[in-house]
């Protein structure tokens, strides 16, 4: 299966798990991963782990911050399954690079071993690399032409236009 159908079910996982779902396999995998559910109340739980070892200063802090960091994490995670197939142009805004970029994180987060674990999943270690593959493309398109401008340009040009690639599809195309 393709990376970009991998990280499209992966971010919907991630949705999915952010919504209370439960646990269940990345099916794009194909038949090694199908046994293997990911995701579900577990994952969710470790993505808003606690803060701080002193139990009062992380229960004040959760019941301050926890339902809102969420809300916004799954915020941008629709935003980027609603825009899967959006073509960038020139003018793109910071919004959609944020959006990537939060999604492709919390997809790493919801995957990564937990607390004494000894050894990463094959699934997590597939999905990860796939997720920071993505990450590095998006990170080179966009910040590239502005630093590029920033070092090459006479101190009273206009800002460099940021760039993405046109599509997520595109930012993975070289790794399938």
């Amino acid at each position: 299966m393709s990376n970009e159908k991998i990280l499209q079910e992966s971010v919907q996982l991630l949705a999915e798990t952010l919504r209370g779902g439960p646990a269940r396999p990345i099916r794009s995998l194909g038949w090694w991963a199908r046994c293997s559910p990911v995701g579900g109340p577990s994952a969710r739980a470790a993505l808003f782990a606690p803060v701080s070892p002193d139990t009062q200063a992380a229960a004040d802090f959760r019941e301050r911050h926890e339902s809102a960091m969420q809300a916004e994490v799954l915020a941008a995670v629709t935003r980027v399954l609603d825009r899967w197939e959006h073509q960038c142009e020139p003018g793109c805004d910071q919004s959609h690079f944020d959006d990537l970029f939060i999604a492709l994180i919390h997809v790493r987060l919801m995957l990564s071993p937990r607390r004494g674990a000894t050894e990463i999943s094959p699934i997590a270690e597939r999905v990860g690399t796939i997720s920071l593959a993505a990450q590095q493309v998006l990170t080179e398109k966009w910040l590239r032409p502005l630093i590029s401008a920033k070092l090459n340009a006479p101190g009273d040009a206009p800002p460099a236009e940021p760039g993405l690639p046109g599509s997520v599809r595109e930012a993975l195309a070289q790794y399938d």
